[in-house]
């Protein structure tokens, strides 16, 4: 499964493919607002 992590702007910040439990390094990232999509589900995550 793929695990694709997008900006407000909709932009694709990182794509990582992902098996059972799994999290994503996101220590480069700038803080802000983000969306993950996995497996068909979205979730927004605030850093």
């Amino acid at each position: 499964m793929e695990a694709a992590v997008y900006n407000m702007r909709g932009a694709l910040v990182m794509r990582q493919r992902v098996e059972g439990t799994a999290s994503l390094d996101m220590s480069a990232t700038p803080s802000g607002v983000y969306i993950v999509r996995c497996g068909g589900k979205s979730l927004k995550i605030v850093k």
